[in-house]
């Protein structure tokens, strides 16, 4: 059985590595009440790994291309929808 997110791939320039990558991150951080430091805590652990600075590099090239994706976000914080606000 898969997660709802992973029924279909929606952003198909992820790779699987990078998908992952990012539902970690974005499941952290939507959690709202986790220190940071967990988080880093984490990155640094997985910076780690063998492949991880390419995966790194590949999620950021991505969202680069899209920040305007992030600043739609920025806009919606007004309404507080859990998925869509930063910390």
């Amino acid at each position: 059985m898969l997660l709802d997110w992973e029924n279909a791939r929606r952003w198909p320039e992820f790779t699987p590595a990078g998908w992952d990558l990012l539902i970690f991150i974005h499941s952290f951080i939507r959690e709202g009440d986790l220190p940071n430091t967990y988080l880093y805590a984490a990155m640094n652990g997985y910076s780690s790994a063998r492949c991880a600075s390419e995966t790194i590099r590949h999620v950021k090239e991505v969202l680069h291309k899209r920040d305007y994706l992030f600043k739609f976000c920025r806009l919606l914080e007004p309404f507080h929808f859990v998925d869509t606000e930063a910390p």
